[in-house]
């Protein structure tokens, strides 16, 4: 959802931090896929910043398919991808990424966390 609202409405967001951007559904009985946004749509987002945060294992929303997908086209979008979801020893679901962002770990290179990156973003 966060990917639809930003391309819909790409002056009205300061930022976009799609996790396991769940874009591209699977139908578990027939194995079709749909898409939810095309690939214009997804090139809309460009004018607004915006952070991936995926797990590589995510067995719901397949990664290649949609975060690694949006990562190529949009070439200026900034790119957590872990390679699964632990957290204090402990290993969840690889759908569970969002646990990284609850917990303010996705960092820069120059170590700006998730959240200040967010914070920082204006509209332009």
């Amino acid at each position: 959802m966060a990917m639809r609202l930003a391309s819909a409405y790409p002056r009205y967001f300061a930022a976009n931090v799609p996790v396991c951007a769940a874009y591209v559904l699977k139908d578990q009985a027939t194995g079709t896929t749909q898409r939810m946004l095309t690939d214009a749509q997804i090139l809309r987002l460009r004018s607004t910043p915006t952070w991936f945060v995926h797990a590589t294992n995510d067995p719901v929303v397949d990664y290649q398919a949609t975060t690694g997908r949006a990562v190529r086209l949009l070439g200026n979008a900034r790119l957590t991808a872990y390679p699964n979801v632990v957290w204090n020893g402990h290993e969840f679901p690889g759908h569970w990424s969002w646990i990284y962002v609850a917990r303010n770990d996705p960092q820069t290179a120059s170590g700006v966390t998730i959240w200040e990156w967010m914070a920082k973003q204006r509209r332009r």
